[in-house]
């Protein structure tokens, strides 16, 4: 009845159309309102990295455990299913390779299309530390040691830098030689199935040839001796069964990708943070923090903000600086001073305290890592303090920087550019002792606080590693370094370690700006000198004795 009834007809139409519309906007809004997000009090790190080939990939990551619970979790694209991985018990202090889902043995993965893609991390259980993420397309392969037993050749990835740049995905497909190299099982599997499909076609095929006959008859009906037929057949199928093996092995090759995420460039925010690590596959590590409610763990880059002013200090610190073409010396006791009556100390992770009235020299504790241990600074002046520290070693990690910190112009006001200065020289001497591991580090900030160079005068311990590169020399001021770009970091060391000396940071920009690392019209802001301190052989203690700034 309805069909002689088009008027009854279109109504109906009209609704289960509407009907499938309605439901993907429910679907929609309930979507929005139910996204599950990532937890944000431990902080996050995000990376960029690129998929050249669509498809399933099993996830695994390179976890630092401070204690026994390596739990962290992950999502892609801003993904409203985040993922938590890891969580079982593992051994406490050391790196292992984690790729199952929390608190079970089900692994972990993820279905990516080809092109670019972002992976963010949050912390889960405190203080665990994520260095490199891998997407394997072979299932069955799990990463030992660095990785590469999952790749034919050495896996070339960004460099070990803790610069807020994304890092970039390598994908090694069947024409790279550093391909991935499928498990046994896999290869068998493919080859196996490549073997009876062109068994099946060859048999095919004869029984077509043979007019259709019985396939017993093909085989069968030549056993004449003689006649040879029957051989012809079989050496005919067992030479496509041996290529249609070694086309799916080759299948198999082709279908074994491996992206490579290296988290050493990750962006970092809240509580998260990238810290140096000699046991880090890429030298650094994204760590997260305690949590909120823990001892704070204070990113080394420092806050532009100025802190609430302490009452002043008798010191015998004097100067500031200018901004202008006259010389400007930005310490009044380059001579060696041993501090042995402190005018001001603090244990406090984050305590910081301005020498003077014009907001330029500040002296830092600076325990910034989350899993730092007691520290206690002594200040007499900027040039002459001392820390005493007692720092557990967590995978080679830095714990604390006590530093003197110069901010050109005060705090977040500098505004002379690199090709602006004739001149940009410092003094420095320090008695650091021989045990422990650390490095006596110059630590210089352009662009307020965006990029970050480095400056190494002496080290010891784990910081023997490097630097892992030695084929860059560089000369300042008559002295060689070796030079090293960790991916947005700039780090130069001093070729023949010292306690004291002086050197030519304008000629290190220069260099930088020569390479294109840096522009001219970048802006100094900050220059420290300290200590940034791995572990020490029970409580030590770190004396800076001399330390001057002169800017012209």
């Amino acid at each position: 009845m309805l069909l002689r009834q088009p008027k009854k007809i279109i109504p109906l139409v009209f609704i289960l159309l509407l009907l499938p519309i309605a439901g993907i906007y429910i679907e929609r809004r309930a979507s929005a309102v139910t996204c599950a997000v990532l937890p944000t009090d431990k902080g996050t790190a995000s990376s960029t990295f690129t998929v050249t080939t669509a498809g399933a990939y099993r996830l695994w990551a390179h976890v630092y455990t401070p204690t026994n619970n390596n739990a962290f979790e992950l999502s892609f694209d801003n993904s409203c299913s985040p993922m938590s991985v890891g969580g079982g018990p593992v051994a406490a202090g050391a790196f292992n390779w984690t790729g199952n889902a929390a608190g079970t043995t089900n692994p972990v993965s993820v279905n990516l299309a080809s092109g670019s893609h972002v992976i963010t991390i949050a912390g889960q259980a405190p203080n665990v530390g994520v260095d490199r993420v891998l997407l394997v397309s072979d299932g069955a392969c799990t990463p030992t040691g660095d990785g590469t037993n999952c790749a034919q050749a050495a896996v070339t990835v960004n460099g070990q830098s803790p610069s807020p740049s994304p890092s970039v995905g390598v994908k090694l497909p069947w024409a790279n030689p550093s391909r991935a190299t499928p498990s046994v099982t896999k290869m068998a599997a493919y080859a196996g199935a490549g073997a009876v499909l062109a068994a099946v076609l060859c048999m095919v095929f004869l029984n077509i040839k043979r007019r259709r006959q019985p396939l017993a008859t093909v085989y069968g009906g030549n056993l004449e001796p003689g006649r040879g037929g029957w051989r012809k057949s079989l050496l005919v199928t067992l030479v496509l069964v041996i290529v249609g093996g070694l086309v799916g092995a080759a299948v198999a090759l082709a279908d074994s990708g491996i992206v490579v995420i290296d988290l050493a460039s990750a962006k970092v925010s809240g509580e998260a943070h990238l810290v140096a690590s000699a046991g880090a596959l890429n030298g650094y590590m994204v760590q997260f923090g305690a949590g909120a409610g823990a001892a704070p763990s204070a990113a080394k880059t420092p806050v532009p903000a100025t802190p609430t002013p302490k009452p002043s200090k008798s010191t015998s610190v004097s100067g500031g600086g200018t901004t202008g073409g006259s010389t400007a010396s930005a310490s009044p006791t380059p001579a060696v001073s041993t501090c042995t009556n402190p005018s001001w100390s603090t244990s406090d992770a984050t305590g910081t305290d301005p020498i003077g009235s014009d907001d330029v020299w500040w002296i830092d504790n600076d325990a910034w890592n989350g899993s730092h241990g007691p520290q206690t600074l002594y200040v007499c002046s900027p040039s002459s303090w001392y820390a005493v520290s007692n720092q557990t070693d967590h995978g080679g990690a830095v714990e604390t920087y006590p530093s003197s910190e110069y901010d050109i112009a005060g705090r977040g006001n500098a505004t002379k550019t690199i090709a602006q200065y004739n001149s940009i020289n410092s003094t420095f001497a320090e008695s650091f002792p021989a045990a422990g591991s650390w490095d006596a580090a110059y630590d210089l900030w352009l662009n307020n606080w965006s990029t970050e160079i480095m400056i190494w005068n002496e080290w010891t311990g784990t910081q023997l590693y490097w630097p892992d590169d030695k084929s860059v020399t560089v000369t300042l001021g008559g002295v060689p370094y070796w030079f090293q770009d960790l991916g947005g970091e700039y780090i130069f060391y001093r070729q023949n370690m010292v306690k004291s000396g002086s050197v030519d940071i304008l000629a290190a920009f220069n260099y930088l700006v020569s390479k294109g690392y840096v522009k001219s019209t970048d802006v100094p802001t900050q220059l420290e000198y300290g200590v940034e301190v791995c572990s020490t052989s029970g409580t030590e203690t770190f004396p800076l004795t001399g330390l001057t700034f002169t800017l012209n």
